[in-house]
């Protein structure tokens, strides 16, 4: 296995050249510029390696199969990610709209599930593919999660009202870990774990280790380590420790089956606000810390979205299932916006401007590296097929479609909060 610094720099370096012909081409938001690109590149060295042996082509796939996207998503640098993306919420308003943002997360994920499982077990016949019910529940679970990476970079982009962003971002945050929870359990019965057995006693116990379990984990090393950066008073020691929470509430929560992310999350949320809202903490280093956790995230990022621009070459496509990947997005879609209506239907009935809350929320319901990644746990014994090219069609439209158009249907439908807010500035 090549050494790490050898894949780390070929992936930034990739990222570099993505994101230069970006600047001066495309001209999109760095993410998805870079991501588009990439895609571009790999159909194009895909075409070329069809005709000729292409090295760049081998080259990519060698990437894909070193880095093995799944693992180091969902046990690495989302840890890193969501942590990042918590820091910046404004909790105040998170707790305002604690029950709004509770509904959507988690009665919003379930009613999506069932809905996305539903809708494509009635279509998977209609292609004379036969997959069992649960199959289609964890495809469900899969796609149903809104995805804080993509959701929290579109908001700082656009610039939403706070009580908007808010509820978005602390949806998109908190809802891929209880999808995470509905994808355990649903693989779990569909490949007939012989140590899991499904009734309302077993998964009200994984749901409750994993939910009320991984929030209160996540508060209490947020405060333990907010304590210790005040009495370091250091911006050296204050990013040293914030660096150690996210990673260790993650994994100390993975050791003990709670869920990671509901956990880092928390745990950002509590370091975020308490280091910002407290009088006696040192606010250049605050602002030091959260410097560092916005280029780290942009970082990221960018080397995430370009190895899902080249998973493209990994994922196996045919025309039975890119014609089911395009009822797969307006199912994702429609079965978004039931989930918003029957979830938040309080929320946006108290609303002044329902129909625009009601349509932003589902627009913004983008999807993007968490269920590409859950798709590749899937054993191939199973529908593996059929559901990456599903997922990830899915997932590359959310981004390049909806993320890019985002921007114009905020302005149509707050288009005099918006100018008013540009002429304050």
């Amino acid at each position: 296995m090549p050494h790490l610094l050898i894949l780390t720099t070929f992936t930034l370096l990739l990222s570099v050249i993505c994101g230069l012909i970006n600047k001066y081409t495309l001209k999109m938001p760095t993410h998805m510029g870079i991501l588009a690109i990439a895609l571009m590149g790999s159909l194009l060295g895909a075409i070329i390696n069809f005709f000729f042996n292409n090295p760049f082509q081998s080259a990519a796939l060698f990437l894909l199969q070193e880095v093995d996207f799944s693992t180091t998503l969902l046990k690495g640098v989302l840890a890193i990610l969501l942590f990042a993306g918590s820091l910046h919420v404004n909790v105040e308003e998170l707790w305002k709209n604690r029950l709004s943002i509770g509904m959507l997360a988690l009665v919003g994920t379930c009613i999506a599930v069932a809905l996305i499982g539903s809708c494509f077990w009635l279509i998977f016949p209609l292609f004379q593919l036969n997959i069992p019910y649960i199959w289609c529940l964890v495809l469900g679970s899969i796609l149903a999660p809104t995805d804080p990476v993509s959701v929290i970079g579109m908001l700082k982009r656009i610039g939403l009202p706070e009580k908007l962003q808010a509820i978005f971002a602390g949806e998109s945050l908190f809802n891929d870990g209880v999808a995470i929870v509905f994808f355990t359990v649903t693989y779990l019965i569909a490949t007939e774990a012989s140590h899991f057995t499904p009734s309302i006693e077993s998964i009200g116990l994984l749901l409750l280790k994993d939910i009320p379990g991984s929030i209160f984990l996540g508060f209490i090393s947020g405060l333990i380590t907010t304590h210790v950066i005040r009495k370091a008073a250091d911006k050296d020691m204050e990013i040293l420790l914030s660096l150690t929470l996210a990673t260790g509430v993650f994994s100390l929560a993975e050791y003990l089956e709670c869920s990671g992310p509901i956990a880092v999350v928390t745990a950002g949320l509590m370091l975020g606000h308490n280091s910002a809202h407290h009088k006696k903490h040192n606010d250049r280093s605050h602002n030091f810390m959260l410097t560092f956790w916005e280029i780290l995230d942009e970082v990221i990022n960018c080397m995430l979205f370009m190895l899902i621009g080249i998973e493209v070459l990994a994922i196996p496509f045919n025309s039975t299932v890119f014609f089911i990947s395009l009822l797969g997005i307006l199912i994702v879609l429609a079965s978004r916006a039931l989930s918003v209506i029957l979830s938040g239907w309080v929320l946006i009935k108290a609303d002044p401007k329902p129909l625009s809350m009601f349509s932003i929320l589902t627009w913004g319901g983008l999807r993007g590296g968490i269920s590409l990644a859950l798709s590749f746990t899937l054993p191939t014994t199973g529908p593996r097929e059929p559901f990456l090219g599903i997922t990830y069609t899915i997932v590359i439209f959310t981004i390049l479609v909806q993320g890019l158009t985002m921007e114009k249907v905020s302005r149509y439908f707050y288009k005099d909060y918006l100018m008013k807010k540009e002429n304050a500035h």
